[in-house]
């Protein structure tokens, strides 16, 4: 038995930590639902809350979708996977980061709307991470690692009444 087997936490207890911050995460989620206008619906097997946008103008319903709140790096069970697959752009999975003040939106790296944005650096080296070629097929690394915006010659120059 070590020094530091004293500050080791049980297996019970990390579980039920676990799942107080699950149930905070699923709170957090639905509340953000309701404010955002739609109707929130507990529900138990496959997902956590089936949400409905409601047209507040007309009052229609639109299609419901299954949301499945995650915190910290647990992973979705076979039958969350399923619905997954069953319901397609209809199951949305929410992920929450714990921090000391508390559970916040974890970005989802598996969204396929989020694009990486470029440090500036990239297009410095003429890294600029797509397949298409370049625009500016004039320009040198250096010209636009230095700011000189390359070498083409149909810019105009701007016409000033000063000295030069």
């Amino acid at each position: 038995m070590g020094f530091f087997d004293i500050l080791k936490k049980s297996k019970k207890q990390v579980i039920r930590e676990n799942q107080s911050q699950g149930r905070d995460g699923e709170e957090q989620a639905r509340r953000e639902y309701e404010f955002s206008g739609h109707d929130v619906e507990k529900i138990h097997r496959g997902g956590d809350l089936k949400v409905t946008k409601r047209d507040w103008l007309t009052g229609r319903k639109g299609k419901p979708k299954i949301v499945e709140v995650k915190t910290g790096n647990s992973k979705l069970s076979k039958l969350q996977k399923k619905r997954q697959r069953q319901y397609g752009d209809r199951y949305v999975v929410k992920r929450y980061e714990s921090t000391p003040l508390g559970l916040i939106p974890k970005s989802n790296p598996d969204d396929s709307n989020a694009r990486k944005r470029s440090s500036g650096y990239d297009s410095m080296f003429g890294l600029s991470g797509s397949s298409k070629p370049s625009r500016r097929k004039s320009s040198s690394g250096y010209d636009s690692m230095f700011g000189l915006g390359g070498s083409s010659g149909n810019k105009r120059r701007k016409s000033s009444s000063g000295f030069w």
